[in-house]
């Protein structure tokens, strides 16, 4: 097996060549999680079973290639490029699959989830990746029609607004087609690579392309995961029996997301009002793993609709099994359960669980103590507030919180002795000098 090796490399992405017998080059660009180490490229499994001769573009970090290092590439490579090239990515791959397939010699192009840009003067209706746009990195970023170049496949959602804007504009392109994968959300790229056979798209995409949109029908019908995602779309709009039945049809077709289809199946009987169904699951579900972080949001979503409907004790049996594995983002979450229905009792003995967990952190004691206060618990506020100064001294919200708590008392000793300590924290915003001015602490 040939290895690869880095040929180019900038401040924005490395380039790895790996030799190969096919008769086209496949060029890759990896998507957003992925990170550049000297060694792996997105693609890289797809190259080697294959024996694809391939490039493979990988970002140091949230670059997405910008026009300027690439021009730059471009260059250096031009001897890898002058044969038949297929370009192929995912989202932040896909995007830079599009936008330089004209730059590259493009032939073919495959983009799963494309993006025209991430520029907030591109894009202003799609925020999702705003705060990575980088100005003066990231000029002329839209993807344009002089920038595209080869045949066009574009994957995508139609079903999710913000992706369906991208995927119709981008396949509007001249030889640009639409292949739709509803219900996918944006990974697509997952579930197509369910679908029987997937390892071999590439070389369908080239040789026998005419098969390409009823294989993608086919697929669909044969994934686990589609239909799972089908089933929680149609969970999100009240068609409960079609949720039900995508379900049973997820768990007949097997795969690996057992714990993800018992998740929802447990939220669809909460939202459909099946409690029966709901405390008959739960006492047979399996627990999911502790790196299940979806199965986990789905029961803590269940746990949320049962509270909503005055079930509390399914809620709290949810939420009790959740913080078995003590997570900040479910104790954030079971605190606003609780103080929806005015548990202040409850509130307190969970952030007694919550605060010998996880010693340093000041989340959780500022969230109860916000939660105290709009209760009217105000010595109980008083004690996370405390809790969270003693923590994180030079943080100002808590010091402000027992400010307005004191001043709406017009405790006038306790004041005095919140703002000095302000003065000994080296606290100097303006609301706190406002506040020591006006009670004539210096």
């Amino acid at each position: 097996m040939e290895q690869s090796k880095i040929i180019y490399t900038n401040r924005s992405f490395e380039v790895h060549f790996r030799p190969g017998k096919s008769a086209f080059c496949l060029i890759t660009f990896n998507p957003l999680e992925t990170r550049s180490n000297g060694r792996f490229y997105w693609g890289r499994p797809l190259a080697e079973k294959w024996d694809y001769t391939c490039l493979g573009f990988v970002t140091h970090g949230n670059d997405w290639f910008p026009e300027s290092d690439m021009l730059e590439a471009a260059e250096v490579l031009k001897p890898y490029l002058n044969g038949r090239n297929v370009l192929y990515g995912f989202s932040m791959g896909a995007y830079a699959a599009v936008r330089y397939s004209k730059l590259l010699n493009a032939e073919l192009v495959l983009a799963f989830s494309p993006l025209l840009s991430i520029d907030p003067q591109d894009v202003p209706h799609d925020s999702r990746w705003h705060k990575l746009h980088r100005p003066e990195l990231h000029s002329n970023m839209r993807v344009r029609e002089e920038h595209v170049q080869g045949d066009l496949l574009v994957f995508y959602d139609p079903l999710l607004p913000s992706d369906a804007w991208h995927g119709q504009e981008i396949s509007g392109y001249p030889q640009g087609v639409a292949l739709p994968l509803p219900f996918t959300g944006h990974e697509t790229l997952a579930v197509a690579m369910q679908f029987p056979g997937f390892s071999g798209i590439i070389n369908r995409c080239v040789y026998d392309r005419d098969s390409l949109a009823d294989y993608m029908k086919a697929g669909r019908r044969r994934s686990s995961m589609f239909h799972f995602l089908a089933a929680a779309k149609m969970a999100e709009r009240g068609k409960y029996r079609w949720s039900i039945a995508l379900l049973d049809k997820a768990d007949e077709l097997g795969g690996a997301e057992a714990s993800d289809h018992d998740a929802l199946r447990l939220k669809i009987y909460a939202l459909s009002k099946q409690d029966e169904d709901a405390e008959v699951l739960l006492s047979t579900m399996a627990r999911p793993g502790d790196m299940e972080t979806r199965a986990w949001r789905t029961w803590a979503d269940a746990a949320d609709i049962f509270g909503e409907r005055s079930l509390f004790a399914l809620c709290d049996r949810l939420y009790e099994a959740i913080l078995k594995t003590p997570s900040l983002l479910f104790y954030e979450r079971y605190i606003t359960c609780l103080q929806n229905r005015g548990d202040y009792c409850r509130i307190a003995m969970l952030v007694a669980a919550a605060i010998a967990a996880f010693p340093e952190d000041v989340r959780i004691p500022i969230k109860a103590g916000d939660a105290f206060l709009q209760g009217s618990q105000e010595v109980c506020a008083i004690l996370m507030y405390e809790i969270v100064i003693t923590r994180q001294p030079s943080l100002t919200w808590p010091h402000h919180a027992l400010f307005r708590i004191y001043n709406s008392r017009n405790d006038l000793v306790m004041i005095n002795r919140i703002l000095r300590r302000t003065l000994d924290f080296q606290i100097n915003d303006d609301a706190t000098k406002g506040y020591r001015k006006r009670f004539g602490v210096e």
